[in-house]
């Protein structure tokens, strides 16, 4: 009598209703079986099984096993005493097989059943040649227990796959992928634990392929094939990072391209960790450039979704891929990838192996935020690390940062950081200055002052204007007019302070005027000079007859843009010129 052994308590298990089939069994048989056992008589048939010998008798092996009774009536031998057979299972299979024939009682379990439907149809052994035979009682086993719970129905079909090709000509791994394929889209999550992941890893990638497109096709949405597929996943390539044979290398990647082909195409099917994973493992064995560039794709799908640590384990040139792809598709969601982008920029900063190129490259792609201070963070971690780049590299490295978009704390590192080009450090301080002075609260106190002086020297300049013009007025009049009036000091000093520069305040106490030059707090462009402060005096009384009239002077150092074009005329020799 065969007993069956229940995957939930894997203990002795029979059938609430026995087969009538199995009732009507000749009482014949029993005896004959009992009385071999019995008078101890001698084998007339060696059988061997894989690799062991089995000393039987050919009356009970020709009763159920078709393929023997076949054997025996075809030979030529009458007494043919020796059968080699390649049973699936090999010799485990076949002495349960000749156990069922005995008549010798053994449990079937969910370990034992696959192996036991193979050698069953390998051997014939169906209902044509007994009722209630191997084939059909080890088929309702499957049908009516194991196949009916979780765990069980992973079981056999793990073992079933270890007896390819004959698991697939009794038709078991068929039935055993529907069964886990239909049980899969009703449980919500999937059972976890160290047993679910040793069956899955135990799956080739060709039947865990057939798994997950069976599960495809009942459920729609896909929603278990997320988990199924990360957990399958982190299983079978957890020995990536030892060191692996050549065929193992082979099977590694070929289970890793067959996942990356079943990943759903919806965009948040799977995590961005989970994905960066599989392109660090595709990278290390090397699989097709087809399977690396789509899972470079996913990954730029959900690019605003991932951290740094998720892309530091990938090449540079990998991420900077990923980068082209998210900006291909339209960056949206840049406000969230400039700033992680710029924390791995960074991070890889600090590589030696990073060229110049391809640090500028890479930030150069980077979409833009509203501050710069991650971009200066990797600037001076990449000068830092490379200190023996050029002044004119410095200098392009620097020019992938915005000065303008520098936060405080990073405008004061910035200005006293002496890796930085001298150029950059001036255009910080400006554009801090510039902030301050434009800042929410108002123009402050010292950029007052800057303008009021500012508009004091624009009317400076153009009273010297009027004073110069009025003199050529009075030297052009005839000898019997009236002598012009003397050009107070005053005028003198404000023509020479124009021309010192901007920033100019005047001013003339008695017989003295003084000119006090702008002390250059004015803004002005990155690397322009402030001129200094300056003064100028000059005397009330009459100076002596110069040889050259104080209009020419005044004419030489500031000339209106209407008399440069025009010619100059000598004066007349007999003509003299005078100023009382």
């Amino acid at each position: 009598m065969i007993t069956f052994q229940s995957p939930a308590e894997m203990g002795e298990f029979d059938f609430a209703v026995a087969s009538k089939k199995h009732q009507l069994m000749s009482a014949a048989m029993k005896r004959t079986s009992e009385w071999i056992f019995s008078q101890e008589i001698p084998s007339d048939i060696t059988v061997r099984a894989g690799g062991a010998t089995f000393s039987l008798h050919k009356f009970p092996l020709v009763s159920k096993c078709g393929l023997i009774r076949r054997l025996v009536s075809e030979s030529t031998d009458a007494d043919l005493a020796f059968l080699d057979l390649q049973i699936p299972g090999g010799a485990e299979a076949f002495e349960l097989a000749a156990k069922f024939c005995y008549g010798i009682d053994f449990d079937i379990s969910a370990d034992s059943a696959a192996m036991l439907l193979c050698a069953a149809h390998y051997l014939d052994m169906t209902d044509a040649y007994s009722p209630d035979n191997l084939l059909s009682r080890t088929d309702a086993y499957l049908s009516q227990c194991a196949l009916t719970e979780f765990p069980s129905a992973i079981t056999v079909l793990r073992h079933a796959q270890s007896l390819l090709p004959a698991a697939e000509e009794a038709n078991l791994i068929s039935r055993c992928v529907d069964a886990v394929a239909a049980m899969a889209c009703d449980v919500t999550p999937l059972p976890d634990g160290d047993w679910w992941a040793d069956e899955l890893t135990a799956l080739g990638f060709r039947t865990f392929e057939r798994l997950v497109l069976a599960i495809r096709r009942r459920a729609p949405d896909h929603r278990p094939l997320g988990p199924l597929l990360m957990l399958y996943a982190q299983k079978s390539l957890r020995s990536l990072e030892k060191k692996m044979e050549a065929g193992e290398t082979h099977e590694r990647r070929a289970a890793l391209e067959t996942v990356v082909r079943l990943l759903p195409r919806e965009r948040d099917a799977m995590s961005v960790s989970f994905l960066a994973t599989l392109l660090r493992a595709a990278m290390k064995v090397e699989t097709t450039v087809a399977c690396r560039l789509e899972l470079e794709k996913r990954i730029a799908v959900q690019l605003d979704q991932a951290v740094a640590d998720d892309l530091l384990a990938l090449q540079v040139d990998a991420v900077q891929r990923i980068l082209l792809h998210f900006l291909d598709d339209g960056g949206g969601g840049g406000a969230e990838v400039g700033p992680l982008m710029e924390a791995y920029l960074a991070e890889v900063a600090s590589d030696s192996s990073l060229t110049v190129a391809g640090f500028i490259g890479f930030a150069e792609l980077i979409p833009d935020g509203e501050t710069d201070d991650g971009m200066y963070r990797a600037v001076d971690i990449f000068l830092k690390a490379h200190p023996g780049i050029t002044d004119a590299e410095r200098r392009r490295v620097c020019g992938v940062m915005d000065c303008q978009k520098l936060g405080r704390e990073a405008c004061a590192h910035a200005a006293q950081n002496s890796r930085l080009p001298a150029q950059v450090v001036v255009q910080v301080l400006y554009y801090e200055q510039q902030r301050r002075r434009d800042g929410p609260g108002g123009p402050s106190p010292a950029a007052d002052e800057v303008a009021r002086l500012r508009r004091e020297n624009e009317g400076l300049k153009l009273e010297v204007f009027n004073l110069k013009r009025l003199l050529q007025e009075r030297e052009g009049r005839p000898k019997g007019g009236s002598s012009p009036k003397a050009l107070p000091s005053s005028a003198v000093a404000v023509a020479s302070s124009a021309v010192a520069g901007s920033g100019v305040v005047g001013s003339a106490t008695g017989g003295s005027a003084v000119v006090r030059v702008g002390s250059g707090k004015g803004q002005g462009p990155p690397g322009s000079v402030a001129v200094g402060a300056g003064v100028v005096q000059g005397t009330a009384e009459k100076p002596p007859l110069p040889k050259k009239t104080i209009a020419q002077k005044l004419g030489k150092l500031v000339r209106p843009d209407w008399a440069r074009t025009e010619r100059k005329t000598k004066a007349p020799k007999d003509r003299r010129h005078s100023v009382s």
